[in-house]
């Protein structure tokens, strides 16, 4: 067996700014057969140089992004003929940051089904190392036999850095990037204004809620430059189809929504477009007018059969007047009761207070899926109410996205299975 060199670069701070001149002298060394380049990458941008240079390189090559950031080349190295990856035996063990497990690499990325067709998707946040979404959706798509990868995809809180890493990636044929997940803080940017605005095409739901959490890339349209940016909000079906799964029609029901930010507007919007009547109890008075008026705006001009919106069909009151009128449903849209949140054993709704003056087919819904069950759930079922918990939410508004990306129905069973056991096992 003949042994052979592998030439190594390795700049732990960022990018050399020689980089270029370095790998052309390791590329015309003779006596090296393989050419290993590794730098902290800043940003998921710098992966796509790597690939640039992966696709172009006269010899095989080995190049990778450290840190979390880098993630994306190591994952997709097979995608752009790179020579090999690292991973390490425990997240302990790793040799570079970054680098993933190889459990991780092999199971969850399913490294070796990776080829120049994959496509990629994602989740966008910052932070999102943490997230559950490649766990479930790369899961999926080994299900339904869907040539795809989903990647963590961290990047700062910027309107700067959120269109130029959407930019990027869309622009990049050879990268297939089909969709992601985006969370917080980048949901209201999906369909924000300014100079820094991307040319999404978000749908008239997500223009209502004022905030999205799904892009798709339709790549039916020919020449990279053209792909439109389709842009909806999944959390408003996943909310919409819980509800009426548990009370079958929302026409006339009364809800009560607890807080007023993304989730809160999600819910409002497409339960008062079902006929719902909703109040509104947050702590400040003023976001949660604010809510009101825009969602009844945008619910009579979307929905010109139901004329003039009637006084009540949302209302805002204050959280102390939550005990004063039974409703059939309450959804707690705050991060009370979450984990690692400001108040993780408070109670989001005071469900003792209200339980001798509703029936026990009444909902209680909590948006918090970590833990899965949360003080709110907890009590809702000490006291014999019908519950619905954040991860049955978290796992709807991820088969929405994952049907729209592969046009194939989502295991619904399987991601709820997965989650649980994850969440249990941290637990």
């Amino acid at each position: 067996v003949r042994t052979r060199l592998i030439l190594s670069m390795h700049d732990f701070d960022g990018r050399p700014k020689d980089l270029m001149r370095r790998l052309a002298d390791a590329w015309a060394e003779p006596a090296a057969s393989v050419v290993k380049f590794a730098f902290r990458a800043r940003s998921i941008r710098d992966n796509l140089e790597i690939f640039e240079i992966l696709r172009d390189a006269p010899k095989p090559t080995i190049g990778l992004g450290m840190g979390e950031f880098g993630l994306m080349s190591r994952v997709l190295a097979p995608k752009f003929s790179g020579s090999l990856t690292f991973a390490s035996l425990r997240d302990e063990a790793a040799t570079a940051p970054g680098q993933p497990t190889i459990a991780d690499l092999l199971g969850m990325y399913r490294f070796r089904s990776i080829g120049k067709d994959t496509k990629l998707y994602g989740v966008i946040g910052w932070p999102v190392a943490h997230s559950m979404s490649p766990l479930i959706h790369n899961a999926g798509f080994e299900a339904v036999g869907h040539n795809g990868v989903y990647l963590p995809m961290p990047v700062p809180d910027s309107d700067e850095a959120f269109k130029a890493t959407i930019s990027s990636l869309v622009e990049e044929p050879e990268l297939q990037f089909t969709g992601a997940s985006v969370t917080i803080p980048h949901k209201e940017r999906l369909v924000g204004s300014g100079e820094n605005r991307l040319p999404t095409d978000p749908d008239a739901e997500a223009l209502a809620i004022g905030a999205a959490n799904t892009i798709w890339i339709d790549q039916s349209v020919s020449g990279a430059q053209a792909w439109p940016i389709r842009v909806t909000n999944t959390d408003s079906h996943a909310i919409m189809s819980l509800v009426q799964d548990s009370i079958n029609n929302v026409n006339g029901a009364k809800v009560a929504l607890i807080g007023a930010g993304g989730a809160a507007r999600a819910a409002a919007f497409i339960l008062a477009r079902a006929k719902g009547t909703i109040r509104v109890l947050n702590r400040s008075n003023e976001r949660a007018e604010q809510l009101a008026s825009e969602i009844n705006s945008w619910i009579e001009k979307l929905s010109p059969d139901r004329h003039m919106l009637q006084s009540g069909d949302i209302a805002v009151e204050s959280l102390t007047d939550i005990l004063t009128t039974p409703c059939d449903v309450y959804i707690n849209c705050t991060p009370v009761g979450m984990t690692g949140g400001p108040d993780p054993e408070g109670l989001s709704i005071p469900v003792h207070e209200l339980a001798g003056k509703l029936p026990p087919e009444t909902v209680f819904f909590d948006t918090v899926y970590n833990p899965i069950e949360t003080p709110m759930i907890k009590a809702a079922k000490e006291h014999g109410f019908r519950t619905i918990d954040g991860v049955e939410m978290f796992v709807r508004q991820a088969a929405a996205q994952f049907e729209l990306w592969t046009g194939k129905l989502a295991p619904v069973q399987l991601f709820d299975r997965l989650v649980r056991e994850k969440l249990g096992s941290s637990s």
